[in-house]
């Protein structure tokens, strides 16, 4: 993304959100499609590969710096997840999730409240799993432009798919 875009993009976000950002004090990404272009490469020999994009990891690193809590839940499984998510200093990984809200429900429900917390989505099964709807009432959940739901987003990111979200 060039600078005069993303400058533009931040000088033109709502207070409302950036008075929301202000409170997260935890951070949950989905993966394919918000970590990674939403691709998914399987091989011949059933083993799975990501391309994850390098300035996102910056991105999450200085999250972390903030004392942001960084946390994926993501409905697949995939080796190149656990490595990139260890990679970045995520606390949780949580993969091969059937319902992410129930899973952060058990993870997180007891430390954070709801408006602590940031989502970051881009597939129906956020919706279907409620996290979304939930989220929307209380905290930050956030997407791309792209998403058919975004109706229910507090925020959508008029980024192309090859960007970076988290920078």
């Amino acid at each position: 993304m060039d600078y005069k875009k993303y400058s533009d993009y931040m000088n033109n976000i709502d207070q409302t959100i950036i008075n929301k950002a202000k409170n997260i004090k935890l951070l949950i990404l989905d993966v394919d499609g918000v970590m990674t272009d939403g691709g998914i490469i399987i091989s011949e020999t059933n083993s799975e590969s990501k391309k994850f994009f390098a300035q996102d990891g910056h991105g999450i690193m200085i999250i972390r710096e903030l004392g942001i809590e960084v946390a994926i839940i993501s409905g697949r499984y995939s080796k190149a997840v656990e490595h990139r998510g260890k990679e970045l200093g995520f606390t949780t990984i949580i993969q091969s999730s059937r319902n992410k809200l129930l899973d952060y429900e058990k993870k997180f429900s007891n430390k954070y409240s709801l408006k602590d917390v940031c989502f970051v989505g881009d597939d129906i099964g956020e919706v279907t799993d409620g996290i979304l709807r939930v989220f929307k009432t209380e905290t930050l959940p956030l997407a791309y432009d792209d998403v058919v739901w975004s109706n229910i987003l507090a925020r959508i990111f008029k980024l192309d798919m090859d960007d970076a979200l988290l920078i």
